[in-house]
C-alpha cells in the first residue's frame, strides 16, 4: 500500500508542473493575437510610407509634365523608384500579416492546405523585384517592374 502511494505521489510530482505550465487555448490565442497585432502595426507604418511616396511621385510627375528639365527627369526617376520600393514594402507587410493568419489556421487544423507556403512564395517574388527597381532607368524598365 505504501509503495503504491509513493508511486502515485512520484507520478503526480512529475506531471503536475507540466500541467501547470501547459498553454491554455486562451494563452495560445493571446500569443497569436499579439504576433498578428505586431504585423498589423508594421502594415500601418508601411501604408503611411507608401502614401507619402505616392504623393511625392505624383508631385514629381506633375513637375515633369510642366517643365521637362534634366533635374525633373532625375527627380521623377528617383520618386518612381521610391514609390515602387514602398509599394513592394507595403504589399510584403500585408502578405506577412496574411501569412501569420494562415499559420495560425494551419496550427489549429483549420486550413485545408499550407497557404503560408503560397504566401511566402509571393513574398519571395516581391523581394526579387527590388533588384529590378534598382536597375530601372527607362520608362520601359519601370513598366516591366509594374
Amino acid at each position: 500500500m505504501f509503495a503504491m502511494f509513493a508511486t502515485l505521489m512520484l507520478e503526480l510530482v512529475m506531471f503536475v508542473p507540466a500541467m501547470a505550465y501547459a498553454e491554455t487555448p486562451r494563452d495560445s490565442y493571446q500569443v497569436a493575437q499579439d504576433k498578428y497585432q505586431t504585423y498589423t502595426n508594421r502594415v500601418e507604418d508601411a501604408k503611411k510610407t507608401y502614401q507619402d511616396s505616392r504623393e511625392s511621385f505624383l508631385d514629381a510627375k506633375d513637375r515633369f509634365n510642366d517643365v521637362r528639365s534634366r533635374e525633373n527627369i532625375v527627380t521623377l526617376k528617383q520618386s518612381t523608384k521610391d514609390y515602387l520600393n514602398h509599394t513592394i514594402d507595403y504589399t510584403m507587410r500585408r502578405l506577412e500579416s496574411l501569412k501569420i493568419r494562415a499559420e495560425i489556421a494551419e496550427e489549429n487544423g483549420y486550413a485545408p492546405f499550407t497557404a503560408s507556403e503560397n504566401v511566402q512564395g509571393y513574398i519571395d517574388d516581391l523581394e526579387d523585384l527590388r533588384d529590378d527597381v534598382a536597375a530601372a532607368e527607362t520608362r520601359e524598365d519601370f513598366q516591366a517592374v509594374i
